[in-house]
């Protein structure tokens, strides 16, 4: 099974035990937020009443995509010019992915830079082919071969796990290079919640009527239970997400919930300090043992192994995943769509430690395994 999630299966857990740090995935995000999102979210469902949560029950008929729920919360959070650009949602990203997915049956796709994997997965199920090309600043190579193509989608992960990414200019560059032909260019922007909100491609969909910028509340956040992925969609691209997207894919609770948080604005700015504290650390623990890790975009609470899972031979010396096991200390093989070869491949990847109590016994297990 190709897909991200099958990544989990190996793992009997995803919490930290008595003795083991399960650093698979990061499980202490949300306590390195600004504000308490428990207590936020609990007022919220204290505070609704009855008659109010049956209004929004009834108002999902009318609001079936969630655009009026997100819209000013949206705006007056995070980024003030959507201008005329849609909003739908779905049932977190990877379902908003898996939809879009039916846009190029029995065409061909085009991805920049490495990706998450479910995309090109299904893609292939339907049918289609996908193109990969390494991320790189001129974007003109890019537009000459996806016109050659005949593309009907580009996908771009960003920020993707290389730490390669497109800066916003040149992302708007592409697409409205593109926007003659009807390329549709999708961004999956998961990670951003990292980044601060002047960073996301979402401060340039209005204008860029062919570009689709996904988002979610799992990262950072830790709401993916909620289910709640949104995409923002300039004019052009609005209309193919409305036809590739299934409505009525997120509870009027969860678009309740959502939106309150949403509405907070940027709650990650000391996480995003956290992570610049710790993970340099990290890098230094795991180098002075002799475990050469290497990080990728500054702002992602991960580090990565080399030679395993990755495909790349591992320096002389000591076995990272046997010593850091030995510890208690556990990551996940990474999956991801290749750019560069066209296939799924691993990498071995150990996140960051956040919260200051989880550092610590990071930390202890470097001393006295």
């Amino acid at each position: 099974m190709p897909l991200a999630i099958a990544s989990y299966q190996q793992l009997t857990a995803l919490t930290d035990g008595r003795d083991v740090l399960s650093l698979a995935w990061t499980v202490d995000e949300q306590a390195c937020l600004s504000v308490d999102l428990h207590a936020l979210l609990a007022a919220v469902l204290r505070d609704e009443a009855v008659d109010a949560a049956l209004a929004g029950v009834e108002a999902a008929g009318v609001d079936p995509y969630g655009e009026i729920a997100l819209r000013f919360r949206l705006e007056a959070g995070l980024w003030p010019d959507l201008g005329d650009c849609g909003i739908t949602c779905g049932a977190g990203v990877n379902s908003l992915l898996h939809n879009l997915a039916s846009l190029a049956r029995h065409g061909s796709a085009y991805v920049i830079g490495d990706a998450y994997p479910d995309y090109p997965h299904w893609f292939a199920c339907n049918g289609g082919a996908c193109h990969g090309a390494a991320v790189v600043g001129d974007v003109s190579a890019h537009i000459d071969r996806i016109r050659h193509l005949g593309v009907a989608v580009v996908l771009i992960d960003r920020p993707n796990l290389a730490g390669t990414d497109l800066g916003l200019d040149a992302l708007r560059g592409l697409a409205l290079a593109l926007a003659s032909q009807g390329t549709l260019v999708v961004v999956d922007e998961s990670y951003a919640n990292y980044l601060p909100p002047q960073d996301s491609a979402a401060n340039i969909v209005g204008t860029t009527p062919n570009l689709c910028v996904l988002r979610g509340l799992s990262k950072a956040y830790q709401l993916g239970s909620l289910r709640l992925g949104y995409a923002l969609a300039g004019r052009a691209a609005h209309a193919q997400v409305r036809r590739a997207v299934v409505p009525h894919q997120v509870s009027a609770l969860s678009l309740r919930l959502g939106a309150a948080v949403l509405a907070l604005g940027d709650i990650a700015a000391p996480l995003r300090a956290r992570v610049a504290q710790n993970k340099p650390q990290m890098l230094e623990l795991l180098g002075a043992v002799g475990i050469p890790a290497f990080s990728t975009s500054p702002w992602l609470p991960y580090v990565f192994l080399p030679g395993v899972g990755d495909g790349v031979d591992a320096p002389p010396g000591i076995d990272a995943r046997h010593w850091l096991e030995a510890r208690e200390l556990v990551g996940k093989r990474q999956p991801f769509w290749s750019a560069s070869s066209g296939e799924i491949a691993y990498r071995y990847r150990l996140s960051v430690p956040l919260e200051a109590s989880r550092w610590e016994r990071f930390e202890r297990k470097f001393i006295s395994p």
